[in-house]
């Protein structure tokens, strides 16, 4: 009953590396002017990269890598539907371009267009099968589709191309966790952390199994590294909070889910649990109005939160006696 109440994260790998790199500070043409965008784009310089991307487009309107690195540095400001776009340019014009398709492929995924995303994905790897984000990425729509096999045998590839890959090694142990394979996960966080030790997702995910071994303070350990590095990640303070309960810390358990559903108003999980933790401190009203906005935003979860209520009444009425 306890992993209903909490949640594991998946990592979107993001888009390819730019087209291009070569430095050119004084540019003659339009793909002095793209390798600059690049150089601008590593540093930071998003603003300088668009208006290098646009001289190269003026200069030249059917250069596809400026229009997929022009994609790239939208994307990562937030325009997606401006990304999804430009990576459209580039492909009309050259249609063989395995990046595009993926970038693209990445774009329609953070926009929620799985079925979009699954054929880019699958044209990406058709012109280059050594793609490995490709069959990263393609392994998360599997999972979201509910083919874990095909999931696996995806980050399975994209790590057999590229063994360096960090998010791959999470998305995998996420995998695992959900098929049973606690060890098997637990693994993989490891070696994810040890790539890339500020993956904030992968403390959090190391987090649960090690609160599912009775290991609370190492479980809130994690939990603490992955809000630390990053403050936002919402589905952190739920599960910090979710182990601050079971530890009996219902005060501080009641501040990360408020924090919780701060950063998220529509986490369901986030009120079933502070309604828990209300009810655990008899405080009933507050408990009930929690209940009936979880349950309001996923119904499918009314059953199991009505179990996880009869249990914290049962504990209540037990130490009462």
């Amino acid at each position: 009953m306890r992993r209903l109440f909490r949640s594991v994260t998946l990592l979107l790998l993001g888009a390819a590396c730019a087209f291009g790199a070569q430095q050119s500070l004084s540019p003659a043409n339009a793909n002095d002017y793209v390798n600059r965008g690049v150089i601008k784009f590593n540093s930071g310089d998003y603003e300088g990269a668009i208006a290098d991307y646009n001289t190269a487009l003026t200069l030249n309107p059917r250069l596809p890598e400026a229009y997929v690195n022009r994609g790239n540095v939208r994307k990562v400001k937030g325009d997606i539907s401006g990304a999804i776009a430009d990576y459209d340019m580039a492909i009309g014009i050259d249609p063989s371009k395995a990046q595009a398709f993926y970038n693209r492929g990445d774009a329609r995924q953070a926009a929620g267009d799985l079925d979009g995303a699954l054929e880019d994905y699958n044209k990406a790897i058709a012109l280059d099968s050594n793609l490995a984000l490709a069959y990263a990425n393609r392994g998360l729509i599997w999972f979201s589709k509910g083919k874990a096999s095909e999931a696996l045998a995806d980050v399975n590839k994209a790590l057999s191309l590229d063994p360096r890959l960090a998010g791959a090694y999470h998305n995998r142990g996420v995998i695992k966790y959900a098929r049973g394979d606690a060890g098997g996960a637990l693994v993989d966080f490891d070696k994810a952390l040890s790539l890339d030790p500020k993956l904030a997702m992968a403390y959090n995910d190391r987090g649960l199994i090690k609160q599912d071994r009775g290991d609370l303070k190492s479980a809130l350990e994690d939990f603490d590294k992955a809000i630390k590095l990053n403050p936002r990640l919402t589905v952190a303070y739920n599960n910090r909070g979710h182990a601050r309960q079971e530890k009996g810390d219902y005060d501080k358990a009641i501040e990360d889910f408020n924090k919780a559903i701060e950063l998220d108003p529509r986490l369901a999980l986030a009120y079933a649990n502070r309604g828990l933790a209300y009810l655990s401190k008899g405080r009933e009203l507050d408990a009930q109005k929690d209940f009936e906005t979880a349950t309001m935003i996923d119904p499918t979860m009314k059953d199991a939160l009505n179990q996880r209520i009869k249990e914290v009444r049962q504990q209540r009425l037990r130490k009462t006696r």
